[in-house]
């Protein structure tokens, strides 16, 4: 919940000047071009899709006839892979052992 009001006071401070019915496509390909170029384009993306749903709720409420953020297509983000390090593995093997619940499963046991 915490992390969905973060990006609703990124979205206010980005749009919330702003009547809803001026918000066009251009407006999130913007909004996702800015948040790639500091960036945090997965936080973009994230903003925009609670954005669309938003407005989504406002064409149920007569607002709108159509979501102008439908078929915005998200920034490019960059996957990270991280494996976990031979000290974070003993250190789980460890507090494994030392549990007293028997009941967890470590195959390496």
């Amino acid at each position: 919940m915490e992390e969905s009001e973060r990006e609703i006071a990124q979205l206010n401070r980005a749009f919330g000047r702003r009547r809803v019915t001026t918000l066009t496509k251009v407006d999130a390909y913007t909004y996702l071009r800015d948040s790639q170029s500091k960036g945090r384009s997965a936080k973009g993306n994230k903003e925009i899709a609670l954005a669309r749903l938003i407005l989504e709720y406002a064409i149920t409420l007569g607002i709108f006839a159509n979501n102008p953020f439908d078929c915005v297509k998200k920034s490019k983000t960059k996957r990270t892979a991280r494996l976990v390090t031979d000290n974070e593995m003993d250190l789980t093997v460890r507090a494994g052992r030392q549990m007293e619940d028997n009941t967890w499963w470590l195959p390496w046991h």
